[in-house]
């Protein structure tokens, strides 16, 4: 019974990851949009409106990135622990023109 669970679960995986993109990307764009409106606000009383409209898709945001985060399988996720690494290069000074 678990299994057909954890079954039935992977197969709605690509559709709820699609659904939750979608919000993300509907919730950037309302996002843009008040960054744009609070460039725009001349009275204090707009200036207000936008920081609130800013900090709530802000909370929207981060919130829809911790679920997909929670839905992606982490084998699914990349080795952040690698990427940024350089890789080792000899230690010995760089000669030029030696011969």
């Amino acid at each position: 019974m678990k299994n057909q669970l954890f079954l039935s679960q992977k197969r709605n995986l690509p559709q709820e990851l699609a659904k939750l993109l979608a919000e993300l990307k509907s919730v950037s764009s309302d996002l843009s949009a008040a960054y744009s409106e609070f460039g725009r606000a001349a009275e204090p009383e707009m200036i207000d409106a936008a920081v609130f409209a800013i900090n709530a898709l802000d909370s929207e945001y981060g919130v829809l990135l911790r679920k997909i985060k929670n839905l992606t399988p982490e084998e699914a996720e990349p080795d952040t622990r690698k990427a940024g690494k350089p890789e080792k290069r000899d230690k010995s000074p760089i000669i030029f023109g030696a011969a």
